[in-house]
């Protein structure tokens, strides 16, 4: 349960409302137009033949989570009466669930149905209560007050992807509901399970789609008859068009923002006077790919048109409208050579590069704005990288990890360079998937309640804030090793260091105090500080094979030692931060 303490005033919080228009941009769902096909089960399915031309699958998985985390320092109230209080989030202990299945039905070996669909996902006990800042996380939220679930409109069943597809000798064709996924997963993920060597994917891109994959070499051989040998034809064309992205870490439903409005603050003049609209937003996608046995990767080009409705905002001060125009270039590769003085070890690199560009006015500047022009435009410049490389063998691996995302030191200026990693990619157990999600949904809280006393010219973007999990002005290094002393047993410990990429500085502490007393971040310390800490993790896994499943059995333990970014304006620094996590998983 959120609390409220007392510590002396001196300073505000801080973060960045670039931050939330990086928020949205960076979820950009391009595909993957590498195989041209959507999150695939994570073994073999269960399969029954009904004849010799109609086949029906069913993979997926049921996983069970207890977790138990102690308390975290979130974000000093900037202003009103209790101005200079801190926010905590108290000791949790919870457990969560779900039951994913994927069914699959195929038809002459050309055709195809696919499905995925949630039974059942969320909460199954835990205390929740307090916690409004959690409202501005994007939903599925993993904190919600329904017993063992996560609804649309309270309906227990949550259709992800529905999509035909069709295997014809000149291509791939997938038209429908499907998920997103590209590379590492930097900007599109799927939410596919057991992709993360810590912690679990909780979101996943979904759109209405219609994709087609061809190899340009099938198309030549298949109109002079021949059948061409999949490695005389590495290269892969691919094109989407997606007429409405469902959900990703942009979007927000109308569901979605009614929880922002009542959760906005009790006592605040926002209120709904009529139903909200959804987001709305169109991208055309096209990608080229190749894949040979030593190498993979490619390049994909996206354009996005996104409509928002800032509700957090009364309805006289809205835009006629809200958009986000962006471009995204994003460029992968996967290299692994197994050399014989290794002793069939294999050495590996892998990486993902991700530049984004366009205009929006879902963020305003304090500089540019004033009551004859309240809505300018903002130009969005955004950089993101992650990148790996080590060694793979049966017993063991070891890996070292890097990442970059750009940052944003002014919330108000006319350029937007916050990038975000997509939150189903994980980078440790706490700093960004726990501790820097919540600290943000906090700010955004406060955003709103310093906005909302903000005067004649409004501030938008704060519905926006809440990272869900993402990196975001971030740079960081994560090694690792993995042993497998036994055939289904596996260990992980992996270390990981960050710090800011520019100064951390708070949207509503700004907002106010405009620099006058100095720039402050979240925590009520200066800004300039730009150490995020160190964070320890282990993980144990140990899978039993069964005749109709996998159960795999594992355990997590992460131990944050945060630094200077998460210190007070007295120089005190917030305790360390220890998370334990039971998992048991059920794969079909």
């Amino acid at each position: 349960m959120a609390e409220h303490r007392s510590l002396p005033r001196g300073g505000a919080a801080s973060l960045r409302t670039g931050a939330l228009l990086l928020g949205f941009v960076l979820a950009l769902g391009a595909l993957d137009l590498a195989r041209a096909q959507a999150e695939e089960p994570v073994r073999e399915p269960l399969t029954y033949e009904l004849d010799d031309h109609v086949r029906f699958e069913l993979g997926g998985y049921y996983r069970f989570r207890l977790t138990h985390r102690t308390e975290m320092l979130l974000s000093e109230i900037p202003s009103g009466a209790r101005a200079g209080e801190q926010i905590v989030s108290e000791s949790q202990t919870y457990t969560e669930h779900r039951l994913r299945l994927v069914p699959v039905a195929s038809f002459f070996e050309q055709a195809s149905v696919h499905a995925e669909l949630d039974l059942f996902t969320g909460m199954l006990s835990g205390d929740t209560s307090g916690r409004d800042y959690m409202y501005f996380a994007q939903p599925p939220q993993r904190w919600n007050e329904i017993d063992g679930a996560d609804f649309d409109d309270f309906v227990p069943l949550h259709l992800r992807h529905l999509y035909g597809r069709w295997e014809s000798p000149v291509g791939r064709l997938q038209v429908g509901r499907m998920g997103s996924d590209w590379g590492l997963g930097l900007l599109a993920s799927s939410g596919g399970e057991g992709r993360n060597d810590l912690g679990d994917a909780y979101y996943g891109d979904i759109v209405d789609r219609v994709l087609f994959a061809t190899k340009p070499l099938a198309i030549v051989r298949a109109l002079s008859g021949e059948a061409p040998a999949a490695k005389d034809d590495p290269v892969i064309l691919a094109f989407a068009y997606d007429w409405n992205v469902v959900r990703d870490n942009l979007l927000k439903r109308e569901e979605d923002k009614r929880d922002l409005v009542r959760a906005s603050s009790p006592g605040s003049t926002i209120e709904l006077t009529q139903p909200p609209e959804d987001d709305e937003a169109q991208q055309w996608v096209g990608a080229v790919r190749v894949e040979t046995e030593l190498f993979e990767g490619g390049f994909y080009t996206a354009y996005r048109d996104l409509v928002h409705q800032d509700v957090l905002l009364p309805a006289a001060s809205r835009p006629p409208e809200e958009f986000l125009r962006a471009w995204v270039f994003d460029v992968h590769g996967k290299l692994a050579l197994t050399p014989g003085f290794l002793g069939g070890r294999t050495l590996f690199a892998e990486a993902e590069l991700a530049a984004i560009t366009g205009e929006t006015n879902l963020t305003v500047s304090r500089i540019a704005q004033s009551p004859a022009d309240p809505l300018p435009e903002s130009d969005v410049e955004q950089l993101g990288l992650i990148a790996r490389g080590g060694v793979r063998s049966g017993s063991f691996d070891v890996i070292l990890e890097g990442g970059y995302a750009s940052g944003d030191a002014d919330p108000f200026d006319t350029e937007v360079r916050n990038f975000r990693f997509h939150p189903d990619l994980n980078v440790g157990l706490i700093l960004f998937e726990s501790q820097l999600a919540e600290t943000s949904a906090a700010s955004a809280r406060n955003a709103v309640l310093v906005f909302d006393e903000g005067g004649p010219v409004r501030t938008l973007g704060a519905d926006l804030l809440a990272t869900n999990g993402g990196v975001t002005n971030a740079i960081f290094l994560s090694p690792r090793v993995k042993v497998r002393p036994w055939e289904r047993l596996e260990g992980v410990l992996g270390v990981l260091w960050a710090r800011t990429a520019t100064d951390y500085v708070d949207p509503a502490t700004d907002f106010i105090q405009s620099g006058a007393f100095g720039v402050f971040n979240p925590f009520g310390a200066p800004a300039s500080n730009h150490e995020l800490g160190v964070e320890v993790d282990v993980a144990l896994r140990y899978t039993f094979p069964l005749a109709w499943s996998d159960l795999e059995v594992g355990l997590e333990y992460g131990h944050l030692f945060p630094g200077n970014v998460f210190e007070n304006d007295d120089g005190e620094r917030m305790d360390d931060v220890d998370l334990v996590r039971g998992r048991l998983t059920f794969r079909l």
